[in-house]
């Protein structure tokens, strides 16, 4: 399994998070992609997510998160990740959250092959639309 480094920072109105599409491998790297690579403008926000410090968020005007993300490379590693997705967040109230934590599971366990399956499963005797697939809300 590898890691990447997912990097969202908030738009100009401050109102919506952006996700960069560089993922680097590296927290260092991270840092420097969000154009601070000085590992004191940081700190352990929500673990495992690193958020600027209040000094460096003030200084630059700029809000940004680094999130871990782990990366499967087998079908093992698919499967635990899966596995820790469902119990992790399987038990958060709400038909939306659930949705999201089964959508969330496929994801991990089907990779490359979600996109096809899902337009498959809602294809039916009414054309490609017949179904509606949710992907909820995040818990």
């Amino acid at each position: 399994m590898r890691t990447v480094y997912e990097i969202s920072h908030k738009d100009q109105s401050g109102n919506t998070w952006l996700t960069l599409e560089e993922r680097p491998e590296s927290l260092q790297a991270a840092f420097a992609v969000a154009g601070h690579p000085d590992e004191t403008q940081w700190f352990l926000w929500d673990d495992p997510r690193w958020r600027l410090t209040e000094q460096a968020r003030l200084s630059t005007g700029q809000d940004v998160i680094i999130a871990p993300e782990s990366i499967p490379e087998t079908d093992a590693e698919r499967i635990e990740l899966a596995a820790k997705m469902l119990l992790d967040n399987g038990s958060f109230d709400g038909d939306h959250h659930k949705m999201w934590t089964i959508d969330q599971a496929l994801r991990l366990l089907l990779g490359d092959r979600y996109e096809a399956t899902i337009a498959e499963w809602c294809s039916g005797e009414d054309g490609p639309d017949t179904y509606r697939w949710d992907t909820g809300i995040a818990p």
